[in-house]
């Protein structure tokens, strides 16, 4: 694979007791977004996790304030120093969809990630390497 293929990963520090998040708008125009993440830390202290906060639309309430998140993959401990952890999230309606990485368990130290986010809107070609099944693997070749 060709360097100018590969995705830039972005590095993040995360000061000791911190979180730093990483939010994605969906809008709902397009029927079918898919949400992909990549990431390697420095240590297995961090944990991570997703939530959703739908927006409020026809049913919901008209102040977003009262809308919870909803952890749709909870809060877990990294298990290996710098692995690679891959994943895949679509949102059911649109909202904030918002990646978490908890260094608040870690009383003194900073822990650096690096990560990497892709966005899928709708149905094309180049969308179909993103999928619940291929991701992983999608990924992997990528980085």
């Amino acid at each position: 694979m060709d360097m100018k293929d590969l995705p830039q990963l972005t590095e993040q520090t995360i000061g000791a007791k911190k979180i730093f998040t990483h939010a994605i708008e969906y809008d709902g125009k397009k029927s079918d977004m898919s949400i992909a993440w990549y990431f390697r830390a420095t240590s297995k202290d961090l944990q991570f996790g997703v939530k959703f906060k739908p927006k409020p639309h026809s049913g919901w309430h008209d102040n977003e304030d009262y809308i919870e998140d909803v952890w749709v993959e909870e809060l877990e401990p990294i298990l290996e120093c710098g692995s690679s952890i891959t994943g895949f999230y679509a949102p059911p309606c649109p909202g904030i969809c918002t990646l978490v990485w908890d260094n608040s368990n870690c009383k003194w130290l900073s822990r650096t990630i690096r990560y990497h986010v892709m966005v899928s809107e709708g149905e094309s070609e180049s969308d179909e390497e993103i999928s619940t099944n291929g991701i992983e693997e999608t990924l992997k070749k990528r980085i």
